[in-house]
């Protein structure tokens, strides 16, 4: 073979580089080839691999910095002779072959292995501490949204933590498949009706995989599994170095076509494309120039989230993740209370129940244990609940007194729409103020517009009071918050029946009510 001329080296050299600067877009490139691709491409949805630098901003540390407390806890417990951690951390010293200060990162297992290598145990209990009590940070939300609500239905990782799923339970109804055991890798399928979170090192609590030889191939299970993921999906990567043998060998086994390309996401704000390559191995440019691929150097995942969420709006409609997440809390707090309230009247209505027999004993029905413990749970709240006010309200024997406690009750909670609910009624019926009665019903809807029995309670009264196109609409907003409530159903039945005269709508809805599980 003929030796390269000088100039042919550096024209080599040189066309080599552009080449590989052509393997990295912008931010706003990726963007765009994703909504494309979301929009024009729905047999071609994208996955998620995601590595240790997505938990990092929720407060998890990464593998290298954890791969950096252990390198120095070795060094505290070893270092006889006072040298730096430079001079010491040789090779050598450390057992790890061709050990390199410089990146630390690289020997996470190795390190893991010097450090808990007699005692595992050790090492769960150490990767645990660092995740307990952390809390999935925005991009979290994202990546919910959009593994329970478009196609994008698969996430991948090597972390430990359940960050993944415990986003989908603070910002999602769907419940995702989590897969945190090799034995069960065999049910990460393809066609999903719900999230699928496959943790191909394991999760915690399943002995999670850091040793060398653990890491060093990926299971039959899996292999098998992530190739037919691969096959459908288009794989998204971030936070990921590509430092383990398993699942990087894995990707770089699989034939040419698998996956049809890959997007690799590195954690390089501001680089140009030269410098955004020198922080990929040669491992992983080589793997990402085989598939077609491209690397994005973007500012960390919740900013690449929230730059994702507001392409997805050019396409159609998004939902408001942080309303939602309001209103799945009130809705919880609702829920919470309500199982309160209902305890609290059980206990109640026995002690009622025991007074009218007019008897010394207690009764057998009697359950002191409940009213105590009921007791206890009222007072133990910084505000009296609205629950407890409406009982003593409706306790009172004459219409002063309870007009007195209601307007107590509404100086202390002015917001509570039950109350003010309750208020109104008590102020239509008892007290024939009809004016004031409306403006009551009109604040219990303004301070919860998803009180259902709000709405119905003005429904029958705009009825009453020949407002029968309000009404109506307030039956229906009603029954579409919760088409289980009995009460709503009963009276727009009645209504379609008496003032629309149709039969056929007001016998379904008489059907529903009788099966109905509310009030």
């Amino acid at each position: 073979m003929n030796k390269l001329s000088y100039a042919q080296y550096l024209y080599a050299g040189s066309e080599n580089l552009l080449s590989n600067a052509k393997l990295v877009i912008t931010e706003t490139g990726f963007l765009t080839e994703f909504l494309n691709q979301h929009s024009q491409r729905t047999d071609r949805p994208f996955c998620f691999i995601l590595g240790a630098g997505v938990s990092r901003s929720s407060g998890i540390p990464t593998g290298g910095e954890m791969a950096q407390v252990w390198l120095r806890e070795v060094y505290d417990a070893e270092n006889f002779d006072g040298l730096s951690l430079e001079k010491w951390a040789t090779p050598e010293r450390l057992g790890i072959k061709d050990f390199d200060l410089r990146n630390v990162a690289s020997f996470y297992p190795q390190l893991y292995r010097r450090r808990y290598g007699d005692h595992e145990q050790s090492g769960y209990a150490f990767l645990e501490s660092q995740m307990e009590g952390k809390e999935p940070s925005y991009g979290y939300s994202v990546l919910s949204y959009l593994i329970s609500e478009t196609p994008h239905r698969v996430v991948v990782t090597t972390n430990f933590d359940n960050l993944v799923a415990d986003a989908l339970s603070i910002h999602s109804s769907r419940f995702p498949l989590v897969i945190g055991h090799d034995a069960l890798a065999q049910y990460a399928a393809v066609e999903l009706r719900r999230p699928l979170v496959a943790k191909i090192h394991g999760a915690l609590g399943f002995s999670p995989k850091s040793q060398p030889h653990d890491i060093s191939n990926l299971p039959d299970g899996w292999r098998t599994a992530l190739g037919r993921i691969l096959d459908r999906y288009t794989p998204i990567v971030i936070g990921y170095e590509g430092n383990d043998g398993s699942l990087m060998g894995f990707l770089k086994s699989l034939p040419p076509h698998t996956p049809d390309r890959v997007l690799w996401c590195v954690y390089a704000p501001g680089a140009n494309p030269a410098g955004c390559l020198k922080l990929v191995s040669k491992d992983v440019r080589e793997y990402v120039q085989s598939r077609r691929g491209r690397f994005i150097p973007i500012r960390g995942f919740d900013e690449l989230m929230a730059k994702l969420l507001t392409k997805l709006r050019e396409k159609g409609s998004v939902p408001d993740l942080y309303e939602r997440l309001k209103e799945r809390a009130r809705q919880r707090e609702r829920s919470y209370d309500e199982q309160q309230r209902k305890l609290f009247e059980a206990a109640v209505a026995t002690e009622v129940h025991d007074r009218s027999k007019e008897v010394s004993a207690v009764s057998d029905e009697t359950d002191p244990s409940l009213t105590q413990a009921v007791s206890e749970i009222a007072e133990s709240r910084k505000d009296k609940p609205w629950w407890v006010w409406f009982s003593e309200a409706e306790a009172a024997t004459d219409v002063v007194t309870k007009e007195r406690i209601y307007l107590e009750a509404n100086k202390a909670l002015p917001n509570n729409a039950d109350l003010l609910r309750g208020y109104a009624l008590f102020v239509d019926t008892e007290l024939a103020d009809r004016a004031k009665a409306e403006k009551l019903y009109q604040q219990s809807i303004k301070a919860d517009p998803r009180d259902w029995l709000s709405l119905a309670f003005y429904a029958s009264f705009l009825e009453t009071d020949g407002k029968m196109d309000e009404a109506e609409d307030h039956f229906r907003r009603a029954i579409a918050i919760n088409p289980e409530s009995k009460y709503a159903l009963q009276n727009y039945a009645e209504f379609l029946k008496n003032v629309r005269g149709n039969k056929v709508y007001a016998k379904e809805l008489e059907h529903r009510a009788k099966t109905a599980s509310q009030a």
